[in-house]
Formats: C-alpha cells, sequence, structure tokens
C-alpha cells in the first residue's frame, strides 16, 4: 500500500470558484486569478493519494505544463510505465503530475510551484531557474473535466514554459515519440491526444 500523499482541494469548492464547474477557463487572466484563490484560500490540503483517486468529492491539484518554442508544442505518447495507467499510449502536450507532501514548504502556493518544478526536472531535466531557456509564464488556463473518471478527480492548473532552446533531454525512458510539432499537426491528429490536451486543442493554442 503506497503511502503517497497528495495535494487536493474540495469539489464543492472547486465548483464555487469555477461557476458551476465549467471545463475550461479559456481566460488568462481568470485563470490566475482561479490559481492565486485555490492555493491560498486554506482549502487545499494533503490526502492518501489511494485514497484521493476514488474520492470525487476532493480534486488532486495537477500542473499541466505545456512547452513552447517558436510557434510549435512539445508533445509525447505515454508509456506503460507512467503514473496513470488510464491514460497509456495516448499523446499528451502536458507535463506534470501530483503534488506530494515532500514539496511542502510553508504555505501551499509554494508548495504547488516546488513540485511544479520537480516534475519538470524529472522528466525533461528542465530548471526554471534557467532563465536563458526556459521562461514559467503565469497561469494560462485551469481545466475541470468531469466527462471521465480520471477528471472526475483531478483539476489541471494549466503553465507554459517558453522554451529558448529546442533540445531537450528526457528522464523518462517511457515518454516515447517525444518532439516538436506544429500547430496544424497537433490539430489534425486531435483526436491521438488523451482528454486535457484535446481540450486545449479545441479551445485553440
Amino acid at each position: 500500500m503506497s503511502d503517497e500523499q497528495v495535494l487536493v482541494v474540495p469539489t464543492q469548492f472547486v465548483n464555487e470558484v469555477l461557476d458551476d464547474a465549467v471545463k475550461v477557463t479559456n481566460d488568462k487572466d481568470r485563470a490566475v486569478g482561479i490559481v492565486n484563490q485555490l492555493l491560498n484560500s486554506g482549502m487545499t490540503t494533503f490526502m492518501p493519494r489511494e485514497f484521493a483517486e476514488k474520492a470525487p468529492e476532493f480534486k488532486q491539484l495537477i500542473p499541466y505544463i505545456v512547452l513552447v518554442h517558436d510557434n510549435q508544442y512539445f508533445r509525447y505518447q505515454r508509456g506503460k510505465g507512467g503514473g496513470e495507467q488510464r491514460l497509456h499510449k495516448k499523446y499528451s502536450l502536458g507535463f506534470g503530475g501530483h503534488i506530494n507532501q515532500s514539496d511542502y514548504d510553508g504555505s501551499f502556493r509554494d508548495t504547488f510551484y516546488n513540485g511544479l518544478q520537480r516534475e519538470l526536472w524529472e522528466e525533461l531535466q528542465i530548471s526554471i531557474g534557467d532563465v536563458r531557456n526556459y521562461r514559467i509564464t503565469p497561469a494560462i488556463d485551469v481545466i475541470n473535466d468531469n466527462s471521465d473518471e480520471v477528471g472526475e478527480v483531478h483539476l489541471g492548473l494549466v503553465f507554459a514554459v517558453v522554451c529558448t532552446n529546442p533540445e531537450l533531454k528526457t528522464h523518462e525512458a517511457d515518454l516515447g515519440d517525444a518532439g516538436w510539432d506544429s500547430v496544424e499537426n497537433i490539430m489534425a491528429n486531435k483526436d491521438k491526444y488523451e482528454s486535457w490536451s484535446q481540450i486545449l486543442i479545441e479551445r485553440g493554442l
């Protein structure tokens, strides 16, 4: 039995903040406000992941990080070794994962950003401190998709990382067919992507 503790917020509070559970904000300014409200609310807490995955009355807060370079986006195919079994073989535009108790740093806001940077380093050897090559933007969107069992228990806080250096190295051997792709190709192959990526593609990259 895993003892992993993950960051969650009550679903009822999410619905209040998002005006009754909209799927995607489509508004960068609003997304920044929502993220700040969620992380500074005092409603966030840690919970055993094993319980949280089966508790739709809570949403696990997930940083979903999209990499951008010269109007191209970095995409990859999820392999069998990934943590989320339900997304295997799907393509994705987003990197990220659960915020763990080991990321805790005095406030849930700092904890969230610690986890965001840890996820990038674990998968892509990206240090956000390297401002010469990578720049993280404020939140660009929030995804609250309850159409499947994955979305029911996860809330995606979407960020973009602007990459001036297109050479990316991965730590994760299980990231297949990884590389930069044009908006046109991504849109033409939308059906191959997991649901959160499809939502971002449909709302316009």
